[in-house]
């Protein structure tokens, strides 16, 4: 397939031990993804399967062809085979959680899966109450599991205004979906429905 031909959506496992497949669009041709063990999807994306994220990411391959070199992800359980095929092979990545004097890395879990983000440290310490009423916990460096930036799923977000005086302040945040709202917070956004496709 060429760079202009119709990109199609596949999955990976990204690493041992994952509770999700890794979203992508590719325009390799479907002999070339069989050997990066890409699963293709056709309609409703699979509950399970994140799209779009920016950590982690699954390792990535290439080989050089007759018509040039080849790059895409590749399934973890594929890898052994695919080197003998002449694949080179990276390593997957994975971001961990943590804090600094500033901001503190949080989730909220969402189909099984731990959607992560950073937030100031002074709103953590502020409003954790609220947060932690809402779904949202503190992540750790022992989380391996967290999901940073994806598109889809996604979850709600919920904010509140804030007036003192003459300012007024509102802070925004993601919520666990089945969780209840604490008081003074409102729904911004429902967030983005897993099995549709982005």
């Amino acid at each position: 397939m060429g760079v202009y031909d119709s990109r199609r959506l596949v999955s990976v496992v990204p690493f041992n031990g994952a509770l999700f497949n890794y979203g992508f669009k590719t325009n390799i041709d479907t002999a070339q993804s069989a050997q990066l063990g890409h699963n293709e999807i056709t309609g409703d994306t699979p509950a399970g399967t994140v799209i779009g994220a920016n950590s982690p990411k699954p390792a990535r391959a290439s080989r050089r062809f007759a018509s040039g070199t080849v790059s895409s992800f590749i399934d973890v359980a594929a890898i052994p085979t695919a080197r003998t095929q002449g694949w080179r092979v990276g390593k997957a990545k994975i971001r961990r959680g943590g804090s600094t004097q500033f901001s503190i890395s949080v989730y909220v879990t969402l189909l099984g899966v731990k959607y992560a983000w950073n937030i100031p440290l002074r709103n953590w310490q502020a409003y954790q109450a609220d947060l932690t009423q809402m779904g949202v916990r503190a992540a750790t460096s022992d989380d391996s599991d967290l999901i940073w930036g994806a598109s889809s799923p996604k979850p709600p977000r919920a904010y509140q205004t804030i007036v003192l005086g003459d300012e007024t302040n509102t802070i925004s945040t993601f919520v666990d979906p089945n969780s209840q709202l604490a008081d003074g917070w409102k729904y911004q956004s429902e967030g983005q429905d897993p099995l549709q496709t982005p």
